[in-house]
């Protein structure tokens, strides 16, 4: 838990990607991911493990990323961190300190 905000702490630079309805040229609405944001952020490890899904190993990680109170994003969006992308579990806003405690988990691609 951050105590104190500090601007050195957000370190790591993510992108932030919101949904977006289109459609095709069979007429299907598609769902897909533009960036509306890159910013500054302070990542932290939660947990990860080894997991197989369809006869294949994946790797499942949860990270803590922690942006200021400002910056827009809901449970909808993806962020990408180090050529990865992962998806929004919860959002937890601390009015205190004016920063938003975001856990995500690696989208395996």
């Amino acid at each position: 838990m951050i105590h104190i905000m500090q601007a050195g702490l957000f370190k790591e630079l993510i992108s932030i990607f919101k949904p977006e309805l289109s459609t095709n040229e069979y007429g299907e609405q598609i769902q897909e991911y533009v960036k509306c944001k890159d910013t500054k952020s302070q990542v932290k490890f939660n947990n990860g493990n080894r997991g197989i899904e369809n006869d294949e190993v994946v790797s499942n990680y949860v990270k803590t990323f922690i942006v200021r109170h400002y910056i827009e994003l809901n449970e909808n969006y993806l962020i990408e961190w180090n050529k990865q992308r992962y998806r929004i579990l919860s959002i937890d806003y601390n009015k205190q300190y004016q920063y938003k405690q975001v856990i995500a988990e690696l989208i395996n691609e």
